[in-house]
């Protein structure tokens, strides 16, 4: 069975720190030999005109808003809801927090998944999070996840891996690690020749086909969707933490997906 993932690298203050990849499957017999590519493609709202995507709200978006800084919830689920239809994908990857972090997990200011994995920033209960400059990321991105939702894209419930139309979360720095690999240097710590080298090493594990080179941030989109890859094959994942729950109408913990 062919895949397509979506990978998405979040960001709060501007769409083109926003990096967006679609992972594709694509398996052609050569000769007696099955060989096996994957085709991606990065993705640039920012670089396009809101009337190339036929959205919901297309009254709304002709007038150019859609792409103004900073990003909203609504508008870019209804450009990812779009995208998602459009490429067929059965997994968005997301590299952010689903939910809040329940009373009851036993930790202090963290989920059960961010300890597991031993991400940067720690999600709290609701309102607060470590260190307090992320509360708009974490906001942004729970109220995406719910958006993502609304339009009929399910969150993962079980540790395994499920049907179609699923939305998991991710986190590449972790993800790094699990291939043995040092993690991608921070945005404000790379340069150009940075990213070529980490995409060199992707491309040394993965039979990689790509249409142009990526930024920082879509190298980050592309680990992503290589972890949803992983899970859709239900092959070489495991997800930390705990299933996410409803609790006083708030969504809490949730898994992170990582290479097994």
């Amino acid at each position: 069975m062919k895949h397509s993932i979506l990978g998405i690298d979040l960001a709060t203050r501007r769409y083109r720190d926003i990096g967006i990849a679609i992972v594709q499957e694509d398996a052609r017999q050569i000769n007696s030999e099955i060989k096996r590519q994957l085709e991606c493609k990065f993705l640039r709202p920012s670089e396009y005109s809101p009337g190339e995507y036929k959205l919901d709200r297309s009254a709304e978006m002709q007038n150019g808003e859609l792409w103004l800084d900073p990003p909203t919830v609504e508008r870019f689920a209804d450009y990812i809801f779009t995208v998602a239809t459009q490429y067929e994908v059965s997994v968005i990857a997301i590299d952010g927090p689903q939910a809040w972090k329940s009373p009851e997990n036993g930790l202090q200011h963290q989920r059960l998944s961010e300890k597991a994995l031993h991400t940067q920033a720690k999600t709290g209960l609701p309102g607060t999070c470590k260190p307090a400059t992320s509360l708009r990321f974490v906001n942004f991105a729970i109220e995406f996840y719910a958006a993502l939702e609304a339009r009929g894209w399910k969150r993962q419930m079980i540790a395994a891996a499920t049907a179609e139309k699923c939305v998991i979360e991710v986190f590449p720095t972790a993800a790094w690690r699990a291939l043995g690999l040092k993690p991608l240097p921070a945005k404000a710590a790379s340069v150009a020749e940075t990213v070529t080298q980490w995409l060199q090493h992707l491309h040394a594990r993965f039979p990689l086909k790509l249409e142009t080179a990526p930024n920082h941030d879509e190298l980050q989109a592309l680990m992503a969707g290589l972890v949803g890859l992983a899970f859709a094959q239900n092959n070489g994942y495991s997800s930390l933490g705990s299933a996410p729950f409803l609790s006083q109408g708030q969504w809490r913990e949730g898994f992170i997906v990582n290479f097994a």
